[in-house]
């Protein structure tokens, strides 16, 4: 991995930067608080993201609401820029991000562009923790947090120092073959327990298949019985049924005696009837042959006359009398006229004085109205009394027709009751002719029946006997087939029993074969696996003590004289440093002696790594922070050795040492001016 450029918005005290960089090495310059190290957080967190140590509202820059950071950088060959951005709300957060691999790009949440990237940078998913740990020691590192391992606990610097060197994997190989340890002893402690029941089981087993063949013994002895009474109760079935058919013959021709005998009933019933009925009907057509024998012969037609010609007489009587009325109201009108003219004094209409000659000749003219009118009355009442006389001659005469008429209609229904009569009593007699002939021939049909009804009672009384013969066979039948079936289902009891004994046995056949196999596996696990995996740590941790040793001595060598001091490392990787041949402890040691143990621990833990990891894509990259702080000038001198010494494509330094930029290959000047950090 080769960084190229590097793109900072509102990040710390960055507004707006493009910094390029070069290959080889390449010094971050400027005084203290200028912001290099700003750069550094910036490319982790394009990388990596925010985390616990590095959070969001410590990147954003105050004041700002939003913040971006675009990393360009090759890997593998292939151009790479990844983008994260930084949003103020409630907190600081990061929002998707994008990345670019050739050109090529697409979106991605936080998490999904960091698993992106550490894929890009084939970091082995078993190194890699919330803190990237194998980045952090292959390339970079801030210098205090170095410091603080060397002078940290001893367990504590050797379980990272496992884990980044991937030999913690052998630890937890043995804690989890412990663990399985654990489970197999305790599965075996229950195979165990089931296993005590093998020999109950097989005696259980033993007993189950006695009881199986003395069941099968007596099931056998039930069988000739069994047999002999099915053949009897299968020859009593037939003959019943041979005698069920001729009963069912029988039993037809008595339904039809008994459909004759009541046909019989019936037409006796019936003639007895037709010559009861006979006679007195025969004696009702001869009343009625004489009742019409006196009928007189009626006009029809003389009782409409009659009520026309009363119609019409009735219709002048009305109309005179509607005149009679009229003339009498009229009167009535003339005599109030002359009643109110006499007592009239004022006109109503004119209200003029009414005069006595006018009263006189108003009254003597209605007088001589009413005076016609009565006239007219008694003409109308003289024609009314002569059309009252032959109405009512005409109203006797359509009495005497309609009494006429009655006794007509009374021969007519006489006549029609007569012919009614004649017929009926002609249907009688044939009805009765063909009753009598009915008879005779039920009589003839009744005797053959009445003969095979007396044998169809001996088949009844055969039938019944055979019948109990039956029930008793069924009945004996029935009591060994339920002895059968009792003795069948305790057989199958046995036969269930012994399949659950069966399988119990083969289960524990198979528990027996686990058991004999997690033996086989723990004494493999205890006696071979357990101590090959230790020694293999042993052997592991050796050859990297070793290789770090020998790299922390070279790399420490080279910037402190050998000869004044010595340093090594013990089992726990804690430098043991010697001075003039007595022990000297790191807390005692000068500014740029503790600084050179640190850098130096820092460049062999990288190389080991990169060693044992060789596909990271990273080992090209190497950041070094304040690597040189407290160094004396013969030191930084010697500084320009080591970096000409180390195997890396691109080595980034931060420092404020103006001495250093005369032997690194590019220089980029960072300055603060008004709380802006720049690039000069």
């Amino acid at each position: 991995m080769l960084i190229k450029r590097l793109v900072l918005k509102n990040i710390r005290s960055y507004v707006h930067e493009d910094i390029p960089f070069p290959a080889g090495t390449v010094l971050l310059s400027g005084e203290i608080g200028s912001g290099k190290s700003t750069i550094l957080y910036a490319v982790d967190f394009a990388l990596f993201g925010i985390t616990k140590e590095l959070t969001g509202s410590s990147l954003l820059r105050n004041g700002c609401a939003e913040g971006k950071v675009e990393l360009y950088f090759e890997v593998d060959g292939k151009d790479v820029v990844v983008t994260r951005t930084l949003k103020r709300g409630s907190g600081v957060t990061q929002h998707v991000g994008t990345l670019f691999v050739d050109g090529i790009g697409r979106e991605y949440t936080a998490t999904e562009l960091k698993q992106r990237i550490l894929d890009l940078l084939q970091y082995p998913p078993e190194l890699l923790t919330k803190k990237s740990l194998i980045y952090r020691y292959t390339v970079y590192t801030p210098q205090d947090e170095m410091k603080s391992i060397l002078i940290g606990e001893d367990s504590v610097r050797l379980d990272t120092l496992r884990r980044v060197f991937g030999v913690d994997k052998y630890k937890r190989i043995m804690a989890g073959a412990d663990v399985f340890l654990k489970q197999i002893r305790s599965r075996m402690a229950r195979f165990d327990e089931q296993l005590v029941s093998v020999d109950t089981k097989k005696k259980n087993k033993e007993q189950l298949l006695s009881e199986a063949r003395r069941l099968d013994l007596a099931l056998r002895e039930k069988e000739p019985a069994l047999q002999t009474l099915q053949q009897q109760f299968d020859d009593a079935q037939r003959r019943t049924l041979t005698l069920e058919k001729e009963l069912q013959l029988h039993r037809q021709r008595q339904q039809e005696l008994q459909a004759i005998e009541t046909s019989l009933t019936h037409y006796q019933r019936e003639v007895a009837r037709f010559q009861a009925t006979l006679p007195p009907l025969a004696q009702d057509i001869t009343c009625l042959h004489q009742q019409l024998s006196t009928a007189q012969v009626v006009d029809a037609d003389a009782l409409p006359r009659l009520q026309e010609k009363h119609a019409r007489l009735d219709e002048n009587l009305r109309t005179l009398r509607l005149k009679i009325h009229e003339i009498t109201l009229q009167q009535g009108q003339h005599s109030q006229l002359m009643k109110d003219i006499t007592q009239l004094d004022t006109c109503p209409l004119c209200r003029q004085p009414v005069s006595m000659s006018h009263r006189h000749d108003v009254t003597k003219r209605e007088q001589e109205q009413v005076a016609l009118l009565t006239q007219q009355l008694k003409d109308l009442q003289q024609q009314e009394q002569l059309l009252l006389v032959p109405l009512e001659k005409l109203t006797q005469e359509m009495e005497e027709a309609k009494k006429k008429m009655h006794q007509h209609e009374l021969h007519s229904f006489q006549s029609a009751t007569l012919k009614d009569k004649e017929k009926q009593h002609a249907e009688l007699k044939r009805l009765l002719h063909e009753g009598e002939h009915q008879i005779r021939e039920l009589e003839q049909k009744k005797k053959p029946l009445v003969v095979d009804g007396q044998r169809f009672l001996s088949l009844e009384q055969e039938h019944t006997t055979l019948r109990s013969s039956v029930d008793q066979l069924h009945s004996r039948q029935k009591i060994l087939l339920t002895e059968q079936a009792s003795l069948q289902k305790e057989r199958e009891v046995v036969d269930r029993d012994l399949t659950r004994v069966n399988d119990e046995l083969t289960q524990l056949s198979h528990t027996q074969q686990h058991f004999d196999h997690l033996q086989r596996f723990k004494g493999w696990l205890e006696s071979c696996f357990l101590p090959l995996m230790e020694l293999m740590e042993q052997q592991v941790m050796l050859k990297v003590h070793q290789d770090f040793d020998k790299l922390f001595q070279k790399w420490f060598g080279m910037l402190v004289d050998a000869e004044v001091m010595k340093i090594r490392i013990d089992e726990s990787f804690q430098p043991v440093i010697e001075q003039n041949g007595h022990d000297l402890e790191y807390a005692f040691l000068s500014g740029g002696e503790k600084t050179a143990a640190a850098l130096a621990y820092r460049l062999a833990l990288n190389q080991v790594i990169n060693t044992i990891v060789g596909v990271v894509k990273t080992r090209d990259l190497l950041i070094l922070d304040e690597p040189t702080d407290g160094f004396s000038s013969t030191q930084l001198d010697r500084m320009r050795d080591l970096l000409d010494d180390l195997d890396a494509k691109q080595i980034i330094l931060v420092s404020h040492e103006d001495k250093i930029e005369s032997f690194v290959q590019s220089v980029i000047r960072i300055e603060k001016q008004d709380h802006v950090s720049k690039v000069m």
